[in-house]
């Protein structure tokens, strides 16, 4: 507990001077010590007596500042420009992408329920008794037994661009800019609903959060800090851990006169368990001291880091669901194979490559915010953007950039960006 709130401190202290050079809390580098410090307070508040490796704080502290620093050798502040209101709705609100994201909407609901149907269910037990089909459906699902299907990859490719413009049109538009968050969390909520698999809906509130972020960086606009905003994203986490829950009953998890402790348990498993489970695994890999033995492979070359493109490549190598088959229980308090971004890192490059491979990261989305803030209207840098905010917000479980799904719909944005931007200018 000691050594945790020892680092909070010190995360506070590089966050202050990076939000001053950058002069936002929305910049990747502000963003990157934000998700740092609350993915460290919650378990230090909910587990208190959990033990924390002070190297493996140490590593994870110098890949804080290293992903954060490169901010501070681009420009200050000072020096940003506002983008034009005309170069932003032709890029991010023109009509063209209006009536695509409307029909790309109805069309994803339309292959989630095709998919469901493929799998032995009627249209009406979807309608009639959603909890008996997203119980079988996770069955098959973690058993193995889900019948392959044309619409699957389809919807998981589409659903994260989609969603994304639909984050963009909330953004440019005043009078409908709630309805286009709702319309664009639909298909990630109708996941969770019917297939109870809440991971796709948690990304895609990220993905329409980073969106958001995007438009308000080009208009120079910053997000204030007040009680209405306070009470907004208490409201929103409460809504998020909702839904978590509402999940775990469609499974099964949550049933009976001990629900509110497995409620609790599972809690701690998704918001405490990663701290302490990476520690754990970083001692057993560095000094042979561990409550648990794990798999250790060494130099992957980044296999766990950037599974996608291995596997876009023709590596078919055997993974378990989950990624990780131990499981870090600390007192019964918590049972979690969440090991962070970092265990991936560790094993695909060693200390100082990995130390390496994130300080080149932090520079290349920190070079693209800065253009962002040099008014540059790009098609490219929403997805770079975007990549950034889900990654950061993944860095407590795995890599973003394992799921070849999603780093094909973050390639088809841009692209979808263009052609409708194109028009836009055919037009004018």
């Amino acid at each position: 507990m000691i050594i945790g709130f020892i680092f909070l401190v010190l995360l506070l202290i590089p966050g202050l001077l990076i939000r001053r050079g950058t002069g936002t809390w929305m910049a990747p580098s502000t963003l990157a010590v934000v998700f740092s410090f609350v993915y460290l307070i919650i378990p230090v508040v909910l587990v208190p007596d959990g033990e924390i490796d002070i190297f493996a704080a140490i590593y994870v502290y110098l890949c804080v500042l290293l992903f954060a620093g490169s901010a501070l050798l681009f420009p200050s502040s000072r020096y940003y420009k506002v983008a034009s209101e005309h170069e932003l709705r032709r890029a991010f609100g023109n009509g063209g992408l209006k009536i695509f994201f409307w029909l790309a909407t109805f069309s994803l609901v339309g292959l989630i329920v095709a998919d469901t149907v493929a799998q032995g269910f009627s249209v009406w037990q979807i309608m009639s008794n959603v909890s008996e089909v997203s119980r079988g459906y996770a069955s098959m699902l973690y058993g193995g037994g889900l019948t392959a299907t044309i619409f699957k990859p389809l919807y998981l490719i589409l659903i994260y661009p989609v969603t994304a413009i639909g984050g963009l049109l909330s953004a440019m538009t005043r009078d409908s800019r709630r309805m286009y968050i709702v319309a664009a969390l639909i298909p990630s909520f109708f996941i969770l609903l019917v297939q109870s698999v809440k991971g796709t809906f948690v990304v895609c509130v990220f993905i329409v959060i980073g969106s958001i972020f995007l438009i308000k960086s080009y208009r120079g606009r910053e997000i204030r800090i007040g009680g209405r905003e306070v009470l907004y994203l208490v409201g929103s986490g409460l809504g998020v851990f909702t839904f978590a829950v509402i999940s775990f009953y469609l499974r099964g998890f949550i049933q009976g006169s001990d629900s509110f402790e497995r409620v609790l348990f599972y809690f701690r498993n998704y918001a405490a368990g990663h701290v302490y489970a990476f520690s754990d695994w970083f001692s057993n890999r560095y000094f042979s001291e561990s409550l648990m033995s794990y798999d250790q492979p060494n130099l992957e070359l980044g296999f766990y880091t950037f599974m996608a493109a291995f596997r876009m490549l023709g590596d078919d190598r055997p993974v378990p669901f989950g990624l990780y088959t131990e499981y870090f229980n600390y007192n019964g308090l918590f049972e979690t194979n969440l090991y962070t971004i970092f265990r991936g890192l560790l094993s695909d490059f060693g200390v100082m490559g990995s130390l390496a491979v994130v300080a080149v990261m932090g520079y290349i989305f920190n070079f693209c915010y800065y253009r962002v803030r040099m008014a540059r209207v790009s098609c490219f840098l929403a997805p770079v953007y975007i990549l950034s905010v889900v990654m950061l917000y993944q860095s407590y479980t795995v890599s973003t950039l394992m799921w070849p799904t999603f780093v094909i719909g973050m390639v088809l944005l841009p692209v979808t960006l263009c052609i409708f931007r194109y028009f836009s200018l055919r037009a004018s």
